[in-house]
């Protein structure tokens, strides 16, 4: 009979487990195919107790996180957001705001990192006017407006 050993694993593992799954695999597999690669590493003591401390860490910036998106959230679902942008004397921006803009904008104004595919801007803005947009996170869905003015 072969023995066991509980690793931690750092990197997924085919389809069945995440990095940061606690698997039991055969001893021999672990020595020869997950540690050599550093896909695993043995969960031991020491390691459990730095696990669950950075699983804490984790835990807290993500209550941290949620906090400054759900003010950000409500920020801009009551004021909108407003650029100003250059543009031809018809109104056309010379560059165009898109979700990466807003993604931006969240970043610099609010210091809240969130990846442009939480927001909706349909047609991307290529003039001055007033749009409406959408921001998804976590089962929540807020439009919100876009004024873009002339600079």
């Amino acid at each position: 009979m072969s023995k066991k050993a509980t690793v931690l694993l750092m990197k997924p593992l085919s389809w069945k487990w995440n990095a940061g799954d606690i698997i039991e695999v055969k001893q021999h597999y672990a020595n020869y195919v997950l540690f050599p690669q550093w896909i695993a590493v043995l969960y031991d003591k020491q390691t459990k107790n730095q696990h669950e401390a950075h699983k804490r860490k984790i835990d807290l910036y993500n209550k941290d996180l949620q906090k400054s998106i759900e003010k950000f959230s409500a920020d801009l679902e009551a004021n909108g957001v407003t650029f100003s942008k250059n543009a031809t004397e018809n109104g056309t921006l010379y560059d165009s705001i898109t979700a990466k803009t807003i993604s931006q904008y969240a970043e610099e104004s609010h210091n809240v990192v969130i990846g442009s595919e939480h927001f909706t801007v349909d047609p991307k803005i290529e003039a001055i006017w007033t749009f409406i947009a959408q921001f998804d996170y976590n089962d929540s869905t807020i439009s919100f407006e876009i004024r873009v003015e002339k600079s």
